[in-house]
């Protein structure tokens, strides 16, 4: 959803930080650096330390940049908020599927995953949707403030709610 629901917003964030469209398309290629950066480090990490202190870190910077959208007063701030948005998605996209096959069984995690292969395209559409409604209604920060509260409650469920999916032995 974060990289889809402010496309609508692209204009208005042109006008805003006085931007061309190439500039503004940066927004996308500086976050997926920032997934395609973090992907590889988030395996080993949660294999040595389990898999929700790499993801509540993964959140943490998450939440950093989006933060940091949501209030930069330059494009450069926006820009490396959307790398650190990037450096924690890349976590929950890795983190989330160790979680699924270390929670079930081989043929139910395959299962479970499918489930999340046919769930995530309709996000993904829904999002510039939502995306769309909330910049006419209330401005582009809007939607980095809806990915803020998106990432701080899944911060506060991976607080209160995940145990440990890794066994100790392992």
């Amino acid at each position: 959803i974060e990289t889809d629901i402010y496309l609508p917003a692209f204009p208005d964030m042109m006008a805003y930080f006085s931007a061309t469209e190439g500039e503004v398309q940066k927004l996308l290629s500086w976050n997926f650096l920032g997934i395609c950066l973090s992907c590889p480090l988030y395996g080993p990490l949660s294999d040595a330390f389990g898999r929700k202190k790499p993801l509540l870190i993964a959140l943490a910077l998450f939440l950093a940049g989006s933060i940091l959208t949501l209030f930069a007063a330059s494009f450069d701030y926006m820009l490396w908020g959307r790398v650190l948005q990037g450096l924690g998605s890349g976590g929950c996209f890795v983190l989330g599927i160790a979680i699924i096959f270390d929670t079930f069984q081989k043929e139910e995690a395959i299962e479970v995953t499918n489930h999340l292969n046919t769930i995530v395209p309709l996000l993904m559409a829904a999002a510039p949707i939502l995306g769309g409604y909330l910049n006419y209604n209330f401005g582009f920060r809007s939607n980095f403030l809806a990915i803020a509260l998106i990432v701080l409650l899944s911060i506060c469920i991976c607080i209160f709610f995940f145990t440990e999916s890794l066994p100790r032995e392992q």
